[in-house]
């Protein structure tokens, strides 16, 4: 990648990871390039270093996996733990984007950062305003989403369009946006979701257990973190927990194929 394109993503991630403050649901992002952090939000500079130190691996160690089974790499990587709580690592070129929350609010973002990353953009017909990384607030349930959902990923209301937040003019987002809706879902390039039952802190244990880091540096990452979900979770793996994990994926991936 020419150095100047790698500039400008770098540029754009700071940009991606600001505009996440704007979205409910999203705890924290962090984008990180050669396992540093180029910018975060939501967590504070020794995690941001720490987390990002661990994406780049996690990322391609699981996408690897999944292109080796089912012949092509995953789009993103979402590990799903219960409550609709999920961690999600997409890549564009050199760079890593590491985003917690909701599941539905996560998938949403890292759609959307794709799409600006690989130099998407979503522009008002009448004033010329980017609207890619703006937010819009529901007007169903109240909840600020990206302005490019073309539903709500809270109540799946219909959002495909709406007012420019500078002029009004009409924007309809449904045929531009990076979304898509459920009926036209199946196209789409499916994500590797990893299911790890429990807690929060269970996602943020499993993926530096996942890709090499010590018990003790997790837990001086994860703070709170007790002893007793350390040994679960290490259970959980030495039984073969990633092997399981792997299986639901590809069992899920056939069944939407044959859907």
């Amino acid at each position: 990648m020419a150095g100047g394109e790698s500039g400008s993503r770098v540029e754009e991630s700071v940009e991606i990871v600001e505009s996440s403050k704007r979205i409910d649901g999203v705890e924290f992002s962090i984008a990180a390039t050669e396992g540093l952090p180029t910018s975060y939000s939501g967590v504070s500079k020794d995690k941001a270093e720490a987390y990002a130190a661990l994406s780049v691996d996690a990322y391609e160690a699981t996408t690897r996996i999944v292109a080796d089974k089912l012949g092509r790499p995953p789009s993103y990587v979402l590990m799903c733990g219960d409550n609709d709580q999920a961690i999600g690592l997409s890549r564009v070129g050199e760079l890593v984007i590491m985003t917690s929350g909701s599941e539905k609010a996560v998938t949403h973002y890292l759609k959307i950062s794709r799409f600006r990353l690989g130099g998407g953009k979503v522009r008002c017909r009448e004033c010329g305003l980017d609207v890619t990384l703006e937010a819009y607030e529901c007007p169903s349930c109240g909840k600020r989403v990206p302005f490019l959902s073309p539903y709500c990923p809270f109540c799946d209301a219909r959002l495909d369009k709406k007012e420019c937040p500078s002029c009004g003019g009409l924007i309809n987002v449904g045929s531009e946006s990076p979304i898509k809706v459920r009926d036209e879902a199946r196209s789409e390039q499916k994500a590797a979701r990893l299911r790890i039952p429990g807690s929060f802190n269970m996602l943020l244990l499993t993926i530096p257990m996942l890709f090499g880091a010590s018990a003790g540096y997790v837990l001086g990452v994860v703070e709170g973190s007790g002893l007793g979900l350390l040994a679960l979770n290490l259970a959980i793996l030495a039984g073969g927990g990633i092997s399981i994990l792997l299986g639901r994926v590809l069992k899920a991936k056939r069944s939407n194929s044959e859907a």
